[in-house]
């Protein structure tokens, strides 16, 4: 009922079928023909493949488009919002430049320091968390591996954190 190679699923043809030498007495020509057993072989070992491959296709396939489709969304939906924060800082500069005074330079020079504040405060939250990053990496990595010093690994981000820090408590330009 059953082949005995049927209950095996392998991807290509066998070591041994691709590097013999073929027969004068075969009546198929070595290795484009099969014979009749072979290519039993072979239909069953390719119904096997294409049972457990086609679903994995359909959901790397389907994986593909729908991560792409999010990262097209969220780009288009941060350049509207960037343009709409353009188009409104515009308009108050407008506004503000219509009242012949000295606000207008003061509103641009505040805005300034705003963006320099959160600019450091962001580096100092990506520090303190790469960090955190470091530190339970290399407390993992001890627990996991103790007799190896495979736990410096963590000191990567751990340094990289201390770089960050750093940059923002020392070197950044104040006000």
């Amino acid at each position: 009922m059953y082949d005995q190679f049927a209950q095996r699923a392998v991807a290509f043809l066998s070591f041994e079928y691709w590097t013999r030498v073929p027969s004068k007495k075969t009546a198929t020509a070595w290795p484009l023909g099969l014979s009749h057993r072979m290519q039993r072989r072979n239909r069953v070992e390719e119904v096997v493949m294409n049972v457990f491959t086609l679903p994995m296709a359909l959901f790397l396939s389907v994986g593909a488009i729908a991560l792409f489709s999010f990262v097209a969304v969220a780009t288009w939906s941060d350049n509207r919002r960037r343009e709409r924060e353009a188009y409104y800082k515009s308009e108050l500069l407008k506004r503000v430049s219509e009242m012949q005074t000295d606000n207008a330079v003061a509103v641009l020079r505040e805005e300034e320091r705003n963006a320099l504040r959160r600019r450091l405060e962001g580096i100092k939250l990506g520090g303190m968390i790469t960090a955190g990053v470091g530190i339970g990496l290399m407390v993992f990595l001890r627990a996991l591996v103790a007799d190896r010093p495979v736990y410096l690994v963590g000191l990567i981000p751990l340094l990289t954190a201390v770089a960050l820090l750093a940059y923002s408590y020392i070197l950044a330009p104040k006000d």
